[in-house]
């Protein structure tokens, strides 16, 4: 009878047992599972969306996450912060191409002044952004719309503020000042309608001239004034007489400091007149051959000469355009000197201490990320047109030679 009792109990242990535990995995694996359904959705302007689904709960906001970025990729995020979810949410979305807000822009049509309208574009601020992010991980989830959550960069004025009419007003009474160059019996006047032409905003919503509006301008004085001398003569490093005939040289305009003098004097409302400046006012030959003062690139022996009261006071190896890209030959002079510059084309974009262009862009530079000049490096690896010095040489081209020093390149 014992016997048989404890069978029994036995038994209906054992079924307790085996009823129980399956229960209890299935209720641990319900505190850690959510819904994929459960998924947080926000909505940008140019189809921008991206989606966290929470795959796990865990503690101190370490959670997993699915992530869904516009509808083109998916990342599972395991075991991560809030912090680190938001890590990566902009790492990707700082990939992507974004349009400036624009204030209202001015506009001249001939007659009147007026604006065009500002743009908001699509750019983030990215600290309201991840402001809304986190304040939504933890909160029932949903489709957010982020034009509804002012995350967007907006333009500070919009065309019906009070400040555009101020800006008119004070662009019409500008107008009416006067720029005069004169070059022997002609004047070449700034003012009026082709001054309001050239009258531009900047993004901070201040009055200025256009300048590459003003260098066009310039530049159109510069055809009817400039007087080209050539074929140039000069005595070269070896002491041997040359004659080059692609010449940039003679009375030449300064443009650039044409273009201070108007910009300074529409800063302080004041018009006036005097003679045009020069660049380089003709070249006299004794500085190219018996007194020479010139820098000579020999683009053949890849050397540079620096000229001084007709001694060589330095040379150097270089580094000239590549095959396909090759330095120009001719007599140039130096344009104008930049310091601390980024020099932009295709498939570039670096930064250089020193910059003298010579030509259409093209001038001297030092090369910091050359270890080796001279040879034939030029030939399989050389510039896109430029002439590359080593950073000591550049410095000394930069001290030593002013805007309209002469640059021979044969």
């Amino acid at each position: 009878m014992l016997s048989r009792l404890f069978l029994v109990n036995f038994i209906i242990f054992s079924l307790c047992c085996c009823k129980d535990a399956p229960k209890k995995r299935r209720l641990k694996k319900q505190n850690v599972t959510v819904s994929k359904n459960n998924e947080l959705v926000f909505i940008g302007k140019n189809n921008l969306s991206f989606a966290f689904t929470k795959i796990s709960q865990g503690q101190a906001s370490i959670n997993s996450w699915d992530f869904k970025f516009n509808d083109t990729s998916n990342k599972e995020l395991l075991n991560i912060t809030n912090d680190s979810l938001w890590k990566y949410t902009l790492d990707k979305l700082t990939k992507l191409k974004y349009e400036k807000a624009c204030n209202p822009k001015l506009y001249f049509d001939g007659k009147t002044f007026s604006f065009k309208t500002h743009k908001d574009g699509n750019e983030l601020n990215w600290e309201k952004l991840k402001n809304v992010v986190l304040s939504q991980l933890n909160r029932p989830f949903k489709t957010i719309s982020l034009l509804n959550e002012g995350v967007y960069k907006t333009s500070e004025i919009k065309i019906d503020d009070n400040v555009c009419s101020e800006i008119i007003s004070l662009a019409e009474k500008k107008s009416k000042l006067k720029f005069t160059f004169t070059d022997n019996n002609f004047k070449y006047e700034l003012t009026g309608a082709d001054l309001s032409k050239i009258l531009t905003t900047n993004e901070e919503m201040k009055l200025q001239i256009d300048d590459s509006r003003l260098y066009s301008y310039l530049n159109t004085i510069a055809k009817k004034v400039d007087r080209i001398q050539g074929p140039i003569s000069f005595i070269d490093a070896s002491n041997t007489s040359k004659v080059i005939s692609n010449s940039e040289l003679g009375h030449r305009l300064n443009i650039q400091a044409m273009m201070k003098e108007v910009n300074k004097n529409f800063n302080a409302n004041s018009s006036f007149e005097k003679e045009v400046i020069y660049l380089i006012k003709g070249v006299p030959s004794i500085s190219l051959t018996s007194n020479r003062n010139y820098i000579e690139v020999n683009i053949s022996e890849q050397k540079i000469y620096f000229f001084k009261n007709d001694s060589i006071v330095l040379s150097s190896d270089i580094v000239t355009g590549r095959n396909g890209m090759s330095t120009p030959k001719g007599a140039f002079f130096i344009k104008y000197k930049e310091t601390n510059t980024y020099l932009d084309g295709p498939g570039y974009h670096c930064y250089v201490r020193y910059f003298m262009p010579i030509y259409n862009g093209i001038g001297l530079h030092d090369a910091s990320w050359r270890s080796s000049f001279g040879g034939n490096i030029y030939t399989g690896s050389g510039s896109h047109g430029c002439i590359n010095l080593p950073p000591p040489v550049a410095a000394f081209a930069y001290n030593n030679y002013p805007v309209g020093a002469v640059v021979i390149c044969h």
